[in-house]
């Protein structure tokens, strides 16, 4: 967030190294890193100036793996065609961040020239942990469709992966706390629901 990140501009398909201007935290497993680095920010964001720079302004989304790889890769060979995606599902997408005056009724195509917060925007996409990548390729690849003045990149919290007997990686070597040890689901355990809950909520989601 401080020293940039690979973009891509949603138009061109240009990259460069940017700083974001907002971050898009995906939901709701992220919720407890944009806490922790909203609490932290004062201390770990200070640059050689001792100067703390302004943190980007935070938004949440509900992207999920599941709930997209039959659509985005119906082949199972690894693809991700966001052609496939109805007109629908990425004007309601967008119809999330339409400014208030430019709200309309309904999931018409005057929402895909309405104004919204992310327009010309830099956006960092955030997963909490990388296990096979493709939910922050999904995420990324809805927003730049739905919002096609963004530049956008991506980012992970952890990323390691263990390895088993045969070689091949098995999953993460670590999980975040929040996560419950005891079942390979972690998110949907008992003792994940309870630790998500103690951690304080941002105030301003989307």
């Amino acid at each position: 967030m401080t020293g940039g990140l690979s973009v891509v501009d949603s138009s061109t398909g240009e990259k460069t190294n940017q700083r974001p201007d907002c971050v898009i935290w995906l939901d709701k497993s992220a919720r407890p890193v944009e806490w922790l680095t909203r609490s932290l920010w004062p201390v770990l964001s200070k640059g050689e100036d001792d100067k703390v720079p302004p943190m980007p302004k935070s938004y949440f989304l509900n992207i999920d793996r599941e709930h997209w790889v039959n659509i985005l890769d119906s082949q199972g060979n690894g693809g991700l065609d966001v052609g496939r995606i109805d007109d629908s599902v990425i004007r309601s997408l967008r119809s999330i961040f339409v400014l208030p005056t430019q709200k309309q009724t309904g999931l018409s195509p005057k929402i895909d020239s309405a104004k919204t917060v992310l327009d010309g925007k830099v956006i960092m996409v955030v997963d909490e942990v990388r296990s096979t990548g493709r939910t922050l390729d999904y995420a990324q690849e809805l927003i730049a469709k739905a919002f096609p003045t963004t530049k956008v990149g991506g980012a992970y919290w952890m990323g390691g992966v263990s390895t088993g007997k045969n070689g091949l990686g098995m999953g993460n070597a670590d999980t975040p706390v929040w996560y419950s040890d005891r079942s390979s689901l972690g998110r949907g355990s008992v003792t994940g629901i309870q630790l998500f809950l103690a951690v304080p909520q941002a105030p301003h989601s989307v």
